[in-house]
């Protein structure tokens, strides 16, 4: 990756990774460095400053996910409201029958 901000690190990586990157220091392989896909071995290339986005830009993530909060919420009310019409019955698993006679 390129000029990617530690905060999309942690989205794709998880939070302990990029807070690992953010201690190694650059110029050096480090690892392993554990994320939610296993164990890495990072080339830490530069560590740039970053700089506050714009309010325009923040306000526009904000939305969209606010927006995604709603339509994750409704979608959860219309889930559950259908599992209220219903029963669900879990059934135990029955390991399949063994063939006599076979070696």
């Amino acid at each position: 990756f390129d000029a990617i901000s530690d905060h999309e690190v942690g989205a794709m990586f998880g939070p302990g990774f990029a807070q690992a990157l953010l201690d190694l220091e650059p110029g050096r392989w480090a690892g392993p460095v554990a994320s939610g896909y296993g164990l890495h071995l990072v080339w830490l290339s530069q560590k740039v400053p970053g700089d506050a986005a714009a309010f325009d830009a923040v306000r526009q993530r904000v939305r969209d996910d606010w927006i995604y909060d709603q339509r994750i919420a409704a979608n959860e009310a219309v889930f559950r409201q259908l599992l209220s019409r219903y029963e669900v019955v879990v059934e135990p698993l029955v390991p399949p029958a063994t063939v006599e006679g076979g070696s």
